[in-house]
């Protein structure tokens, strides 16, 4: 089926000696249950020696350079899965990085995804997971739109945040329930959460 997925994330540096314990790889977003081995015909998307990568399907794709994606601040990641026009397209900060044929990219279904690792220090915001493929207008207009949450083709949204009017009817902006800050142990085990 047609998929897409887009975050926000912000990631202030890594943990090389979880890194080297996890294969020399941090995951930012990863879907099935062994998400650190090629070939699972499941999705990891993160970062791996000097670059960005996704891996799915005994592909290694490279989107990027680690180094332009930590300690750089707030960036935009978001994939499109067209299926019966067999495009697979990927964008960081809303830029296309990387074209391909759709059937080097697996489906996300499964009993287990998650944002980032325990290498990983840094934050994530507005999560979405799409049933459909994105265009290419919509993703690069990403950081001019807003979501509700209720948009035709939306599977999955977490905003970790969400905006609301305060007793003099101003916007303000509020944490949701989602926001949590999870820290992990050198095992990654969860250590504390706040």
């Amino acid at each position: 089926s047609d998929d897409s997925v887009q975050f926000l994330f912000k990631v202030d540096e890594l943990d090389e000696s979880i890194v080297t314990k996890q294969n020399g790889r941090s995951a930012l977003f990863k879907v099935g249950d062994d998400h650190l081995a090629k070939g699972n015909g499941r999705l990891f998307i993160g970062f791996e020696g000097d670059n960005v990568v996704v891996n799915s399907n005994d592909s290694s794709m490279v989107i990027g350079k680690k180094s332009d994606f930590v300690s750089t601040g707030w960036h935009h990641f978001a994939m499109s899965v067209n299926r019966p026009l067999n495009h697979f397209n990927v964008y960081m900060d809303s830029k296309l990085t990387y074209q391909s044929d759709a059937n080097t990219i697996d489906g996300l279904a499964s009993d287990y995804a998650a944002l980032g690792d325990s290498a990983m220090v840094g934050n994530f915001d507005i999560f979405v997971q799409w049933e459909t493929a994105l265009p290419d207008y919509y993703i690069k207009d990403f950081f001019n739109s807003g979501f509700y949450g209720t948009e035709m083709g939306m599977k999955n949204y977490l905003p970790f945040h969400y905006n609301t009017s305060n007793s003099q009817d101003t916007r303000v902006l509020v944490f949701s329930a989602n926001n949590e800050v999870v820290k992990y142990d050198a095992d990654g085990n969860v250590s504390t959460k706040k």
